[in-house]
């Protein structure tokens, strides 16, 4: 935490500071926005030299004059964590936040340095003018983490990639990366993780492959067999056979995983199949059932079919069985009752089909 006032961290042993291809980058959260507060600032008390991160500007200076990219206002954000970063690749100057490009210049240059071993400022200006002293109207008000320097511009594909990542320290010599990647298209992708030293040696992981699925299958087909054909489900009628029930469904991204079949009468409030089947010929699954329909009525068939990635796509056919003609008639036959006298008699209803 920097109060805004005279918090710094100063370092004048650092070797490798005086890059002239760079990338500077840190994790902000500041207390207030709009100001020329420091975030990380490398120079000496000589002049104009050196490079400077703030919160309104990348400054970098080639010993007589200062080049810069402004960071538009609305960019950073007071109370909340903002990945800022600022490159330069010998022709343009570049200013990121959370990932993204928010402004360049095209300039090109030498950055100057009058020492080997610069020092370097964390939350607060070095005034090149009174050496030891600081502006201080520049002091960081805020919060600053994972200060980061590279002797190169990173392109804006790996700015991003670090922004959806973290490197955290939880032992003496153990460290754990951490990433999370958003709007990723559908598809494969691979990943591997590198890690290399001051001196240059690098080792890295194996590749491992990763598949995306964001498009949920799609039902191409639902039909019915009567014991003679594949018929529309709809087109079942009282009394036939139904001895199966065939799903054409289909996924470009990845597997359909199962099929699930639920057949209802409503009149009956009878469920008269209730399953899910992971066994298919392709893309065709079925469900194998014998039945005779002999229900009247409303029935429903609502077929779900689930990927790998547990995206799913729901279909629902709907179709009404004729009830038969009801025929009432009366069981016991003339009677003579009196008026104002209770009296018992039968009746009977004929249903046909």
């Amino acid at each position: 935490q920097f109060d805004g006032s005279n918090d710094k961290i100063i370092d004048t042993t650092t070797n490798g500071l005086n890059v002239i291809n760079m990338t500077v980058a840190a994790w902000i959260k500041p207390d207030v926005v709009g100001t020329n507060d420091m975030v990380v600032d490398v120079d000496n008390a000589a002049g104009n030299d050196g490079w400077g991160l703030r919160l309104t500007v990348f400054n970098i200076y080639d010993g007589t004059n200062a080049h810069f990219v402004a960071v538009p206002s609305g960019n950073i954000t007071a109370n909340r964590w903002n990945y800022f970063v600022g490159t330069y690749d010998g022709s343009t100057i570049r200013v990121y936040v959370d990932g993204i490009e928010i402004n360049s210049t095209d300039d090109s240059f030498t950055p100057g340095y009058t020492s080997a071993t610069p020092q370097l400022t964390i939350g607060a200006m070095y005034d090149t003018g009174t050496p030891g002293n600081y502006y201080a109207e520049r002091y960081f008000d805020g919060l600053i983490d994972e200060v980061r320097i590279w002797n190169r511009s990173l392109t804006a594909a790996e700015i991003q990639q670090h922004y959806y990542s973290n490197l955290n320290k939880y032992d003496t010599d153990k460290w754990a990366f951490y990433t999370n990647q958003s709007n990723l298209t559908g598809g494969g992708y691979n990943y591997y993780g590198c890690a290399k030293d001051t001196a240059g040696n690098e080792n890295c992981t194996e590749t491992r492959a990763l598949t995306t699925d964001i498009t949920a299958p799609i039902i191409n087909e639902v039909r019915c067999y009567n014991s003679t054909a594949w018929i529309n489900c709809s087109r079942m009628a009282y009394g036939i056979n139904l001895t199966q029930i065939r799903v054409n469904c289909t996924d470009i991204e990845s597997n359909v995983a199962n099929v699930s079949y639920l057949l209802t009468n409503l009149e009956d409030n009878a469920v008269k199949i209730n399953a899910s089947y992971v066994t298919n010929d392709g893309d065709f699954w079925y469900y194998n059932y014998s039945q005779l329909i002999q229900d009247s009525g409303n029935w429903t068939l609502n077929i779900t079919c689930t990927d790998s990635g547990l995206l799913q796509s729901n279909y629902s056919e709907n179709w009404s069985l004729a009830w038969g003609v009801l025929a009432p008639y009366i069981v016991t036959g003339n009677m003579e009752v009196a008026r104002n006298v209770s009296f018992n008699f039968t009746v009977g209803v004929n249903c046909t089909d």
